[in-house]
């Protein structure tokens, strides 16, 4: 059986999808970023680039023994801090951004998360946002579009499921050293 992970890149971003659609309404449309063959949206939207997959701890295992003869399981967990970049794209992108910013570090944003995944057997907690900036770009008609970045930092506790035999009974059979391998 191979490793199997309790939450995934895309388990994040829809997450992360789902709050920005709750800020934004359907004034913007929220996609993810570096997709290749596809065109930018026209008009207003919000792209989200994971950056990196920090540690916020060492990893420590815990065991669920199913008392089963197949054996349990090694959980190997981990608290990890998910950074993504927001580019807010298109016409009031700097208001947009500025609010995304002020709810990402608000109590609205832990209720919302922690609501949306209660059930799903993973919890994503937002830690911090940072001060959008305006980043400007020019487009293949070289003409300036207007776009706001923000960094949004969410935590996410991840857990890794490996088997692991347990045993029910061990029978330990003494036995002199010195007797079966004697010293030369």
């Amino acid at each position: 059986m191979p490793a199997a992970v309790n939450i995934t890149e895309t388990d994040l971003r829809t997450a992360l999808r789902g709050f920005l659609l709750s800020v934004v309404g359907d004034l913007y449309e929220v996609v993810k970023g570096q997709d290749n063959r596809v065109a930018m949206p026209e008009g207003r939207f919000i792209t989200m680039t994971g950056l990196n997959n920090d540690e916020l701890n060492k990893p420590y295992s815990t065991w669920q023994d199913s008392g089963q003869p197949t054996g349990g399981l090694e959980l190997t967990n981990q608290a990890k801090k998910w950074i993504c970049q927001l580019d807010v794209y298109g016409e009031d992108a700097g208001s947009t951004a500025s609010t995304i910013f002020t709810l990402a570090r608000s109590g609205y944003a832990v209720r919302w998360f922690a609501e949306l995944t209660k059930d799903k057997g993973f919890s994503v907690i937002p830690l911090y946002a940072d001060q959008p900036h305006q980043t400007t770009m020019i487009n293949g008609e070289k003409q300036y579009e207007e776009r706001w970045t923000l960094d949004l930092h969410l935590q996410f506790n991840l857990v890794i499921s490996t088997p692991m035999e347990f045993a029910a009974e061990l029978y330990v059979k003494p036995a002199s050293v010195d007797a079966t391998f004697p010293p030369e």
